[in-house]
């Protein structure tokens, strides 16, 4: 009995240093300085991953050293980050400039020209505005 509890007490002990995990804290900005929050921070090729609170800051439990954290904003370059030894990883996120004219605005969202496979109309400002005014 004492032999099947310490073989136990073992198993348990090493299943736990196996899956024991570092926790990488930083903060985002972007490359104006400012802070920005609700970055998505995930561990590549995992779905371990978080958002940045209010004030850019993030915490997040790596698995493995040489795991690389990936950082995407909406209108921001995703950007990859190895962790390697370190426990603290601050990012500077930079625009992704898009040409107006190759995003469409549709009725829930955005999506590039290119990946559009419905039909789309457009209306002209001037026909906007030649349209009546209905006071309730």
């Amino acid at each position: 009995m004492r032999k099947f509890l310490l073989l136990s007490v073992m198993l348990i002990v090493c299943a736990s240093y196996t899956m024991a995990q570092k926790t990488v804290t930083g903060t985002v900005s972007s490359s104006d300085g400012s802070v920005m929050p609700g970055v998505t921070v995930v561990v590549k090729g995992t779905t371990i991953g978080t958002v940045t609170n209010s004030e850019g800051e993030y915490s997040v439990g790596v698995p493995e050293e040489n795991d690389i954290l990936v950082f995407s904003f909406i209108g921001m370059k995703t950007t990859e980050v190895s962790v390697g030894n370190n426990t603290k990883v601050d990012v500077t996120l930079e625009e992704d400039v898009v040409g107006l004219e190759e995003v469409i605005a549709i009725g829930y969202g955005t999506q590039r020209k290119g990946s559009v496979t419905g039909s789309i109309s457009s209306v002209d400002s001037e026909d906007i505005q030649e349209l009546p005014v209905l006071d309730a």
